[in-house]
């Protein structure tokens, strides 16, 4: 039985656009989860938790990697009392997210 080289070809190049289909649908944030821990970051800033704000910032930025995210860590970190941490968290944020004078 001969194999038709243009139905392989096809099968394959299908196969790669599945693959890449479900690579790029993979790599979407969640931003629906990402905003979720960033509201409850809100919520921690507001009854003074600021650790725990600072670590819900945290998933977010993992999520959304948005380095904006950098300067609400670093605020939630100083109002914590972890000054080292913020200090990271200002530079990261002066250094990756751009602001504006």
């Amino acid at each position: 039985m001969r194999r038709n080289p243009g139905i392989l070809l096809v099968a394959s190049l299908f196969a790669l656009a599945v693959a890449l289909a479900a690579r790029t649908a993979a790599a979407q944030p969640d931003y629906k989860k990402a905003a979720e821990h960033y509201q409850d970051a809100e919520k921690a800033i507001e009854s003074g938790q600021f650790a725990l704000a600072a670590r819900e910032y945290g998933i977010a930025y993992e999520i959304t990697k948005d380095p904006v995210l950098f300067y609400k860590i670093a605020s939630a970190n100083d109002k914590a009392g972890d000054c080292a941490a913020a200090l990271i968290y200002y530079g990261r944020y002066l250094k990756e997210g751009n602001p504006d004078e």
